[in-house]
């Protein structure tokens, strides 16, 4: 559902951490159903978008659109040093990190 998505940026995921911004946010909605693809997913939007509304029940949206920058900088900013990233076909980020001593 996301492959049309622009990546979320760094300071999107601080500002949305800074706020407490929960399951609940609605935020991305219009980006979502918009990006939509009804023939590769097999559902009519308007099917997909009743889903959307109960997101907190379904948890059926992605709020964000990861890369490797994005968890890369996610997890040096939580204290980590990345080890190794690679992608998995079709989709999968794969990282590899270790925690920084205190």
């Amino acid at each position: 559902m996301d492959f049309k998505r622009e990546y979320t940026t760094f300071e999107h995921l601080l500002h949305d951490y800074a706020n407490n911004t929960d399951e609940a946010d609605t935020t991305h909605f219009d980006e979502i159903l918009s990006n939509f693809d009804e023939h590769r997913h097999k559902m009519p939007v308007e099917e997909y978008k009743k889903l959307l509304l109960q997101n907190v029940a379904n948890r059926c949206a992605h709020h964000h659109v990861f890369s490797q920058k994005l968890i890369k900088s996610a997890l040096e900013f939580s204290g980590f040093s990345i080890d190794l990233q690679t992608e998995l076909e079709p989709f999968h980020l794969v990282t590899i990190a270790t925690k920084k001593p205190a």
